[in-house]
């Protein structure tokens, strides 16, 4: 299912973002051998790193456009390196910094950590202002901008925005914040999955944040962003959030939040096709995706004496998703498609064998190039995340922790027969949260005590 994107990657579509470099490993590290036999993960191990997307998606495997990359298929370790270079000015008003960060196709490091891309060269910059002298208006406030750039190892631009952010706090306590951000038209070298570039529209997005006086007893804040492309994709966000702390060792809040998305070319499939000349092969299929969500995010904290305390946080969500228009890609390096559905009249509704409901799309109308079937992948998504924890210290140093963790989730799509295939991608914020209720949970309960010797 996709994900929601972040607020500033605006426009973006779903789970296509182009990540930064990985920079959590601070100097680089050459020269990293890992070796590892391919027989338990079925991927050809490959010093350029196409091994760690077939295994973990880091980096698209065989791209036709990519002089860059190739596969090793005898090949049994990972080569590469990462590193990044960072000077900056850290004290006084004006502070500012010029970094430099790369992560070569080769190296993945997903056997001992976590990473989610590589083949990136990115340059950021930064440059703010922070006054925090208090005067008439303002307590303190300030204002960041910097431009950034990411390209990959084959040269290609792929990620390019600016932004300017501007927060503040007045003098009664309140304060806020606002960011515009510009995306530049870029090249995108995920989003068809291991295919030919594409291309990123150029878009635009803005986000505000209130909040009160957070000493009081009651707190208050809001927050929202909207944005868009000149793809047509969209976003669009608010939420609130209530504090209450009726005495002075209990804190509850509330945050509630909303999102609704429009992604004009969410991936779907890649289908092999030897006429599809200009794509190198295949056709490369894409839905237009409108995605709501609701949220609400609950937290208690209780300190009952200076030794115990009981915690608590439970977040009920509900989604869902409904595909529109197939598309298909018609050019490498554009962000432009050939589009088909049922009221056009170029694709027809079918149900295969198995129950599978979708459309039949024939590229080429009267053509010698082959139909194909695209599943109808509409889901309604409800969910349930808590956990509670009991504290004890009940001698100095000695502490008894009790925990509860409860979770429910279920997924419907539109495998099911009627009239449950009814309600798959209409969102009902009362029926599916109701669902929850009927979910059968996993509760997982937990022990942990520590005990210091000598005190």
């Amino acid at each position: 299912q996709p994900q929601l994107p972040h607020p500033v990657d605006v426009g973006r579509p779903l789970r296509h973002r182009v990540e930064q470099p990985v920079e959590h490993v601070a100097t680089p590290q050459v020269g990293r051998d890992v070796d590892r036999n391919d027989g338990d993960h079925g991927c050809p191990l490959v010093p350029d790193g196409s091994d760690a997307a077939c295994r973990a998606g880091v980096l698209p495997v065989l791209r036709p456009d990519a002089p860059h990359l190739s596969v090793d298929s005898t090949a049994t370790s990972l080569m590469g390196y990462t590193g990044n270079v960072n000077v900056g000015k850290r004290a006084g008003a004006w502070t500012g910094s010029v970094s430099l960060a790369a992560t070569s196709p080769g190296y993945e490091i997903n056997d001992l950590g976590f990473q989610t891309t590589a083949d990136r060269i990115a340059l950021g910059t930064a440059i703010s202002y922070r006054q925090n002298r208090p005067g008439n208006v303002f307590r303190n406030w300030g204002v960041f901008s910097g431009p950034d750039f990411t390209w990959n190892y084959g040269g290609n631009l792929v990620s390019a925005s600016n932004g300017v952010f501007l927060s503040g706090q007045l003098v009664n306590y309140w304060g806020g914040s606002i960011n515009v951000q510009q995306r530049f038209s870029t090249l995108n070298d995920r989003l068809t999955r291991g295919g030919p570039l594409t291309r990123d529209p150029a878009g635009a997005g803005l986000g505000f944040r209130i909040n009160s006086d957070q000493r009081r007893a009651y707190t208050f804040g809001a927050d929202g962003s909207f944005g868009s492309d000149k793809g047509g994709s969209w976003r669009r966000s608010a939420g609130v959030d209530v504090g209450m702390k009726p005495a002075g060792n209990w804190d509850l809040r509330f945050g509630p939040e909303w999102s609704r998305n429009h992604s004009a070319a969410q991936y779907l499939q890649s289908v092999g096709d030897p006429l599809a000349t200009s794509t190198y092969g295949r056709r490369y299929v894409f839905g237009e995706l409108d995605q709501t969500t609701v949220s609400l995010e609950t937290r208690l904290n209780v300190n009952f004496t200076p030794n115990m305390s009981f915690e608590l946080y439970a977040q009920p969500l509900v989604s869902s998703g409904k595909y529109g228009t197939v598309r298909v890609l018609s050019t490498p390096r554009t962000f432009e498609f050939a589009d088909f559905s049922a009221q056009q009249g170029n694709a027809t509704p079918v149900t295969t064998a198995s129950g599978q409901r979708g459309l039949s799309v024939d590229p080429d109308g009267t053509g010698p190039a082959r139909a194909f079937n695209v599943v109808n992948r509409d889901f309604n998504t409800t969910s349930l995340r808590g956990n509670a924890v009991f504290r004890w210290e009940w001698r100095p140093g000695s502490t008894l922790f009790l925990v509860w963790q409860q979770s429910r989730s279920e997924t419907l799509n539109a495998l099911g027969a009627d009239p449950a295939y009814q309600r798959v991608g209409n969102f009902d914020l009362g029926r599916d949260a109701g669902d929850l209720f009927g979910i059968r949970p996993d509760n997982v309960f937990m022990v942990k005590m520590t005990y210091w010797l000598n005190p």
